[in-house]
Order: C-alpha cells, then sequence, then structure tokens
C-alpha cells in the first residue's frame, strides 16, 4: 500500500495500518522501515516537523508518503479502520488520508464501523485486489467524487459500501451478480449522477441521488434478473419525471418512486 497523507500543524495527524501477515511500514518521516508482527496495529501520530516543508500545499498541510510492505510473501488482511490508542484520537472520527493505492490478496478495509474513523479528506483510491466483501469499503468517505474500476466479481457483501460518500458522483461498472446484501449501499449519496454498478439480483436503493432519465434508465438495464420479490428504489431523483421503469419490471423487479 502506499498512502498520501496530510499533516497538520496541529499534530494530531493519527494514522493505523494493520495486516494479517507480517508487515512493514515507512511513515515517510526519513526513519526507515518498521517491523510489525501479523494481526498487530501499525500506528502513528505524524509530527509537522518531520515532514519537508517543500510539501506543504495551499490547503495548509505538509504532506507524507505512507508505504506498507510484507515482510515477506504477500500483503493480507489489510485494514486501516482502527482508532489510535493516543487518548486525543478517541473523539476524533477523521483520518488523514487524502489518496490510497492497495494491492493485497483478500478484501482490503479502509472504513468501518461509527465506532470507527471515516476518511473523510480521502479524494482518490485505486485498489488492485479481488474484493470479496465490500461492506463499509467507502463508508463515510465524504470528499471521494468517484471511484476506478475495481474487481468485485467475487463480491457478495456490498452492504454500506458507499454510505454518506456525500461528495460521490460516479461509479464504475462494478460486478455484483453474486451480490446478496445491498442494504445503504448508496444511502446519502446525494450527488450521485450515474452508476455501472451490474448483475444484481437483490433490493437495492438510489433514493435521495441526483440521478437523470438517462441514468436510471442505465441502472434498470445493468439490473440482473431479479431474485423473487425484488424492490429497486428511487425516490427522490430528480429523472423519475422521464425514466422508463418497464426496463426494470420486465426483469420481474418492482420499482419504487
Amino acid at each position: 500500500m502506499v498512502g498520501l497523507a496530510a499533516v497538520f500543524q496541529s499534530n494530531s495527524n493519527f494514522v493505523t495500518v494493520r495486516a494479517s501477515s507480517a508487515f512493514k511500514v515507512d511513515w515517510g518521516d526519513g526513519a526507515g522501515w518498521n517491523l510489525y508482527a501479523a494481526n498487530t496495529t501499525a500506528e502513528k501520530n505524524l509530527q509537522w516537523a518531520d515532514y519537508d516543508a517543500g510539501t506543504l500545499c495551499s490547503r495548509g498541510y505538509r504532506q507524507a508518503i505512507v508505504t506498507v510492505e510484507p515482510q515477506s510473501g504477500n500483503l493480507t488482511g489489510l485494514e486501516l479502520r482502527y482508532r489510535h490508542s493516543n487518548a486525543a484520537a478517541t473523539t476524533n472520527t477523521s483520518s488523514v488520508w487524502l489518496d490510497l493505492r492497495v494491492a493485497c490478496t483478500g478484501s482490503p478495509t479502509i472504513t468501518g464501523s461509527a465506532s470507527q474513523w471515516y476518511p473523510r479528506m480521502l479524494e482518490t483510491v485505486e485498489i488492485v485486489s479481488n474484493i470479496s466483501n465490500a461492506s463499509y469499503l467507502f463508508f463515510g468517505c465524504s470528499s471521494l467524487q468517484t471511484v476506478p474500476a475495481l474487481d468485485t466479481a467475487l463480491g457478495t457483501n456490498f452492504s454500506n459500501m458507499f454510505q454518506n460518500c456525500y461528495a460521490l458522483q460516479t461509479v464504475p461498472a462494478l460486478d455484483t451478480a453474486l451480490g446478496t446484501n445491498f442494504s445503504n449501499m448508496f444511502q446519502n449519496c446525494y450527488a450521485l449522477q450515474w452508476s455501472d454498478v451490474y448483475g444484481g439480483k437483490y433490493a437495492i436503493s438510489y433514493a435521495t441521488a441526483n440521478l437523470s432519465a438517462a441514468a436510471l434508465d442505465n441502472i434498470y438495464t445493468n439490473l440482473g434478473t431479479a431474485a423473487g420479490a425484488q424492490t429497486i428504489t428511487v425516490t427522490g431523483n430528480w429523472g423519475t419525471a422521464g425514466d422508463d421503469p418497464t426496463i426494470a419490471t420486465a426483469k420481474g423487479w418492482t420499482v419504487a418512486a
């Protein structure tokens, strides 16, 4: 994994990394590699003085490049969702990740439940992994506008994947044919304008997004045949005035508009 992190002068820049295999982390502060055992949490409070003034950007923070590698073999079970042990971090619900590129075996976990951190500053991410569990993958990434292509062909759980991604505008082609749980996948995605998610057979909601009639028709076209009595909810989208829900109903879906 390579991550770009913001380093504020307040020196409250808490980051954590955890992996299922033995791993090492270079925090980008010139100190070199730090070794960590499998299933332990590597944590750091990034310090303003440790990062070059030349990395200062117009937003007021310096920038750290954090690199995570396996000590041998492959990096497995990567997780960024744990809180830092520092008491000051317990009231901080936002981590300082800006950009991430991840390649590991198994599904990486970037965010977690409400008791854990949300990367609210995260703007871009690339995941080069087979994602079998996408639940909460981008939960609370409120600055994220789009995501690159992801390998979700083995994915079964997509619940809360993009929940509270308020700035998310587009979603690329994601294979959800094996998915059985889509609850809250797009909850509070108010800016969503286009989704190429395809193959889904179970209930899903795009309520209160920003989808046009063409975008809704594209979503209906990409649906799989409903697995029994299933509903796609599109209430609160301005495109419902001109969309064609029969595209979905012809495949056994109920359209709630």
